[in-house]
């Protein structure tokens, strides 16, 4: 498995879910191996758009969703290895994951930076 799925729900105006997003990201393609990142946001919630777009997260469509029993429009954002990569990002220190790669069904080939 490659694609690794991450919700969340952080404090907007704080720059929390960045931080967050960024910290995540990390995990996901330093330490877990994904060759991708995807997202998605309802269009209304302007805080989750711009940090996907802020940590490089492109469009990737978009896709109806039921929010409250009424339809809703969000957008998908995809972000790739490559991209994630070459990004300016903050240095994340990841420790003690090798004990648990099994939980994410890694039998342990991924890297941590």
């Amino acid at each position: 498995m490659h694609d690794r799925v991450a919700g969340r729900a952080v404090l907007p105006g704080h720059g929390y879910g960045t931080e967050a997003r960024q910290a995540v990201l990390h995990l996901a393609f330093a330490g877990l191996g994904a060759v991708c990142a995807r997202s998605a946001s309802f269009l209304d919630n302007a805080s989750s758009l711009a940090v996907s777009r802020k940590v490089g997260y492109r469009p990737d469509g978009t896709e109806r969703d039921l929010r409250d029993g009424e339809p809703v429009v969000s957008q998908r954002f995809l972000l790739m290895r490559e991209d994630w990569e070459h990004s300016q990002r903050p240095q994340v220190l990841v420790s003690g994951l090798e004990s648990c790669l099994d939980l994410f069904g890694i039998d342990g080939g991924a890297q941590t930076e």
